[in-house]
C-alpha cells in the first residue's frame, strides 16, 4: 500500500506541466519525505495489536508474539481531529503510535477519546 502511494507521488512529480527544475525539486522532497517518514517509525511497524488502559494508570501493550509491554502514557501524546498520537514509555523503550479513527470501532474511539480527555493528566503523571 504505501509503495503504491510513494510510486504515485513520484510518478505525479514527472507527470505535469511544471519545468525540469522543479520536477526534480519535487522528486528530492518526495524522497526526502519518504525517508523522514520510514526513518521516524511515523508508521506503526511496532506489532502492537493491544491497547489497554489500567485502572492504575499505566498502559498495556500486546504485540503480535502476544508479549505484554506495561508502559505510562507520555506527555507528548495528543488528539488531533480523526489521529490519536500515542507515546508510551516503558523501562526499557518508547513506543510511539498513530491511530486512525478507522483502526478503531465507533465504541474504541469513543472510549480512548473519554479516557484521554478526562483522565489525561493522571495517565501522564503516572510513574514507572
Amino acid at each position: 500500500m504505501y509503495g503504491l502511494v510513494i510510486i504515485l507521488a513520484f510518478a505525479s512529480c514527472w507527470l505535469n506541466g511544471f519545468g525540469f527544475p522543479i520536477q526534480i525539486l519535487l522528486s528530492v522532497g518526495v524522497i526526502l519525505s519518504c525517508y523522514l517518514i520510514f526513518n521516524t517509525d511515523v508508521i506503526n511497524n511496532t506489532g502492537i495489536e493491544k491497547i489497554q488502559c489500567m485502572s492504575d494508570g499505566y498502559w498495556r501493550l500486546v504485540d503480535n508474539k502476544n508479549q505484554t509491554t506495561v508502559c505510562k502514557l507520555a506527555g507528548t501524546s495528543s488528539v488531533l481531529g480523526v489521529l490519536y498520537f500515542l507515546h508510551f514509555r516503558s523501562k526499557k523503550e518508547t513506543i510511539n503510535i498513530v491511530l486512525a479513527n478507522d483502526s478503531m470501532s465507533i465504541e474504541e474511539q469513543r472510549c480512548l477519546r473519554v479516557t484521554l480527555k478526562v483522565y489525561g493528566k493522571q495517565l501522564k503523571e503516572a510513574k514507572l
